[in-house]
């Protein structure tokens, strides 16, 4: 006897639960990723539970940089941009809103390689972190030593001012 999808049962059901549940996991995923991906009114300070000082957009999600991006320049795509999204603008003229404890001539913005337009402060590109939950989380600080808030200076959060993103823009 020939054994049809049908007649292996539980077996079935499984596979076919399985492959739901992963279907809902990534499409989750991606609708965190498209929220992630609207393009912020304007960016605050907000300051950590440790009292770290640092940019947010104007839900509350923490920024950062990341120091392996070259001036007007990202260099974080496919995993990387799936895992730190970009902070995309719907074009280069449409910049956030900033309070006085930010440089306004610091905002610029770069175009990515797929053609988005990101949004810059002191010439690093922004990027958010899916493993931040929730607004106010900052768990994206220090990551693999290349990923840092960012300050209202436009620096790396616990950068040394003579290094790389702590008191320079990127690099040419």
């Amino acid at each position: 006897m020939k054994e049809t999808p049908a007649s292996l049962g539980p077996a079935n059901r499984l596979i076919r639960l399985t492959a739901g549940a992963l279907l809902f996991g990534a499409l989750t995923l991606a609708a965190l990723a498209l929220a992630q991906a609207v393009a912020p009114t304007s960016l605050a300070v907000a300051t950590a539970a440790d009292g770290t000082v640092h940019v947010v957009d104007a839900d509350g999600n923490s920024l950062y940089l990341f120091l392996k991006d070259t001036n007007g320049v990202s260099n974080c795509a496919a995993d990387c941009a799936a895992n730190w999204p970009p902070v995309v603008l719907a074009d280069a003229q449409t910049l956030p809103e900033v309070s006085d404890e930010f440089d306004a001539a610091l905002l610029g913005t770069t175009e990515r390689a797929d053609g988005t337009v990101q949004l810059t402060y002191n010439g690093w590109p922004l990027y958010y972190f899916v493993g931040d939950g929730r607004p106010g989380d900052t768990t994206g600080q220090g990551v693999n030593d290349v990923w840092f808030l960012v300050t209202p200076e436009g620096t790396g959060v616990g950068l040394a001012a003579d290094a790389l993103g702590g008191g320079a823009a990127p690099q040419q």
